[in-house]
């Protein structure tokens, strides 16, 4: 069922299970991590100008507008400008297409359900017909992108996407590659050793699936709880300014991965715990005037 593009590391079961999972494994790295970093750094930059531009945000969609970016890089290799208005309303359409791509991602999400469980021809001809063209638009803008990633990986074994580097999806082509590349010539395959271009994407998009909506989700609540406990956000920003010292000190301009991160102690815990704060019982208006709530202390 959970297949809209073809069997994936979720899906399938047995051998065909470990046959999945030996390739999409791998590109879950420290690349990948630095490349997250990297990508958070800058995007969360220009969300926070957007922020200084402009008083009065939508928290939940300036969150996943970043966690999309952000994604959409490190999983999928497409480096995203951040752009002020919602999703779609500005987005440039390439030719042939009807709908960008971020706004195709998104539009798949929200009608997920109706994907896994309907036809999509018979989509088309119910109110649910946007969600089937984002669907095959968003099949058409990740095809070209295999395609492209994978002439380059099949003309050089050590090719990087140099935008991108370390992005979830070249590194898969790469150990589908590796697979078949180590599979003698001379004698007849046993077991399957390279994804098709089927489950390329649905191993892609499950990696999106699985993370997207979950990180938005944590990210807004644990911006909220900042904006509703003075101690918490404090310990979170003494944190936060003293490693930027100590970054500016070792003469580093940007926060480091390998550096930076691992004195980011108190902050990981505040994301990770299980004992968060409750849910609070305040005006929902935090979610509109979130860089007002939070911007006393900064």
């Amino acid at each position: 069922m959970i297949q809209p593009y073809g069997t994936n590391v979720v899906t399938a079961e047995g051998k065909q299970w470990q046959f999945h999972y030996r390739i999409t494994a791998p590109p879950f790295n420290e690349g990948n991590n630095r490349l997250n970093w990297s990508e958070t750094l800058r995007q969360t930059q220009s969300l926070s100008d957007a922020w200084s531009r402009h008083c009065l945000r939508d928290l939940h969609l300036d969150i996943h507008s970043l966690t999309l970016n952000i994604i959409s890089c490190a999983g999928f290799g497409l480096r995203q400008e951040w752009v002020n208005e919602t999703i779609g309303n500005h987005e440039s359409i390439p030719d042939g297409h009807s709908m960008g791509f971020l706004q195709a991602i998104t539009t798949v999400v929200k009608h997920i359900v109706p994907i896994l469980l309907l036809p999509t021809k018979l989509m088309l001809y119910t109110p649910l017909r946007n969600g089937a063209m984002a669907y095959l638009e968003f099949e058409r803008y990740m095809r070209a992108v295999i395609d492209t990633e994978k002439r380059k990986v099949d003309a050089n074994a050590d090719y990087e996407n140099l935008d991108s580097r370390g992005n979830l999806l070249t590194a898969m082509l790469k150990v589908s590659a590796s697979e078949a590349r180590n599979t003698p010539g001379d004698t007849k395959p046993t077991k399957k050793t390279t994804f098709s271009d089927d489950e390329i994407l649905g191993n892609a998009f499950m990696f999106f699936l699985a993370g997207y909506d979950t990180t938005a989700n944590s990210m807004i609540y644990g911006c909220i709880c900042l904006a509703l406990y003075d101690d918490l956000q404090d310990r979170v920003i003494e944190e936060i300014d003293r490693v930027y010292e100590e970054s500016e000190k070792a003469g580093r301009t940007h926060l480091s991965y390998e550096e930076d991160y691992p004195k980011l102690t108190y902050t990981l815990c505040f994301m990770v715990s299980s004992a968060l704060p409750p849910a609070p019982n305040k005006s929902p208006s935090l979610l509109t005037d979130f860089p007002n709530a939070i911007s006393r202390s900064s």
